[in-house]
């Protein structure tokens, strides 16, 4: 009972954290999706290279999400990419942004590596994940992929209501 105080007492602290941090990180406020190409290209490196695509119906849809939508997935994005770099053995990863305007909005991210075998995680960063995408509706996948690697992927509605 004392370990899961504990591992509770660390999910209620990342999250006031991932706020804190959400309030102060740009001078324009909190992270938007069109900030996502500086998130990319800070992650490249001389041992990950990633690609970043955007796909939105109409075009500029990604622009206009609503911030509480768009910080959630900025921060899957982020965790996601920093989990490839810790964890995996992978030289590239692809970040995918899907936004069909009224309907939902979407970052998947993909690997091809293999876990590294000296690493392990704590899950924190998924499960943070989890619980910013169930607080407005939506859902994430996270696991192996068939064909080897890793996917994750955030889906999170834009309906109002």
């Amino acid at each position: 009972s004392t370990r899961q105080a504990v591992n509770q007492m660390r999910d209620l602290l990342g999250t006031l954290r991932a706020v804190d941090e959400d309030a102060t990180d740009s001078p324009h406020g909190a992270p938007t999706l069109v900030q996502l190409p500086d998130l990319v290209a800070a992650q490249q490196g001389h041992d990950l290279q990633v690609s970043l695509d955007v796909v939105e119906n109409p075009p500029g849809a990604a622009a206009q999400v609503p911030p509480v939508v768009a910080i959630s997935l900025y921060r899957a994005v982020e965790e996601a990419l920093t989990n490839v770099r810790r964890h995996s053995t992978a030289h590239k990863a692809q970040v995918v942004v899907r936004v069909e305007a009224g309907r939902y909005a979407e970052v998947e991210i993909l690997d091809s590596g293999l876990p590294r075998p000296d690493s392990t995680g704590s899950g924190l960063g998924l499960l943070g994940m989890r619980e910013r995408a169930k607080n407005v509706g939506g859902t994430v996948e996270a696991g192996p992929r068939m064909i080897g690697g890793y996917r994750v992927r955030m889906r999170l509605p834009l309906e109002e209501g």
